[in-house]
């Protein structure tokens, strides 16, 4: 990935100290969505426990969350962004997309782990 941006520094230095990067009402606001995914594997730095908090970003290109496993919590509220499914589609989050439970509770009768989830 090129260069971070001043922007994009500001997010992962708010991931990592675990805030809020808020730009609704910042003049810049795009932020590439594979920026955001590299972050959420730590490529950046350990992200705090409270996770990836954005409100009023414009993600650039498709946000792609296909396979991703990790712990980190992740609470967008953007202006624009385009989310790739599996299928290769793609389509428009209304208003945001938040993940409540980063890591889901292990399945009864399998180790913490195993890659079994749970189903609540």
């Amino acid at each position: 990935m090129a260069a971070l941006t001043d922007l994009e520094r500001r997010l992962v230095e708010t991931a990592v100290a675990g805030q809020t990067l808020d730009l609704r009402a910042a003049p810049e606001r795009e932020l590439r969505a594979g920026l955001v995914r590299d972050v959420l594997l730590g490529e950046h730095g350990p992200v705090d426990a409270r996770g990836l908090q954005v409100r009023g970003a414009a993600l650039v290109g498709p946000l792609d969350l296909d396979g991703l496993q990790t712990r980190v919590r992740l609470r967008l509220r953007v202006r624009s962004a385009r989310i790739r499914r599996s299928s290769g589609r793609s389509r428009r989050p209304r208003g945001g997309l938040s993940t409540r439970h980063p890591t889901p509770p292990p399945h009864a009768g399998f180790p913490a782990g195993s890659g079994v989830a749970g189903s609540g």
